[in-house]
């Protein structure tokens, strides 16, 4: 039996804080907005697509680089409208590639990782998250095992970058690292039957 998507978990220090923001920069929606309050140990968040991102309380602070993170690709504004809109939110520019790689990598107010990048065609008509990109040492081979995990078809496979999709919702993408992950994984990808 294959799997799907599910959801992504989220560590946080305030769930529902930090799901406030992203409700805020992406236009989602709060699962039962009237069970999750200020001070909850979780926080659902849900895409129009039926995504969910599920924050959870844990005690410890974010202190290494996430090994995966949210790539947006802004449909109805402009990348550079998106970046200064997250710094209103709250979010932090932490590398501004716009002028050579055409991206800025940006920290919510926690601190996890997240890029607004130019428009792209492959991108287009999924919503504001373009892609869950994740460190790997050995990309094809990550891809092939979420292949084989979900039934999904590896879309894209190369030495520096692979990828995979499911209908109607963002890019799973799997970039080069040379160094194994060094920390708690504060960002994780489920799937379900």
């Amino acid at each position: 039996m294959s799997l799907r998507l599910s959801h992504t978990t989220w560590d946080a220090l305030d769930p529902y804080a930090i799901a406030e923001f992203w409700r805020q920069l992406l236009d989602w929606s709060i699962t039962e907005a009237d069970t999750y309050k200020p001070g909850s140990d979780e926080c659902y968040l849900t895409s129009p697509h039926g995504y969910t991102v599920l924050f959870y309380r844990v005690p410890d602070a974010k202190t290494v680089k996430n090994r995966a993170h949210m790539d947006l690709a802004p449909e109805d504004s402009t990348r550079d409208e998106q970046v200064e809109r997250a710094l209103d939110l709250g979010a932090t520019l932490v590398d501004d590639r716009r002028e050579d790689l055409g991206w800025a990598v940006m920290a919510d107010p926690e601190g996890n990782e997240f890029c607004v990048l130019e428009p792209r065609e492959e991108y287009r008509g999924i919503g504001p998250v373009a892609a869950v990109v994740t460190d790997a040492l050995d990309p094809p081979a990550l891809a092939r095992v979420w292949s084989q995990r979900t039934g999904l078809a590896v879309t894209r496979a190369e030495p520096e970058f692979a990828s995979i999709r499911q209908e109607a919702t963002f890019w799973l993408e799997f970039v080069k690292v040379t160094t194994p992950n060094a920390g708690t994984n504060r960002l994780r990808i489920a799937d379900t039957p």
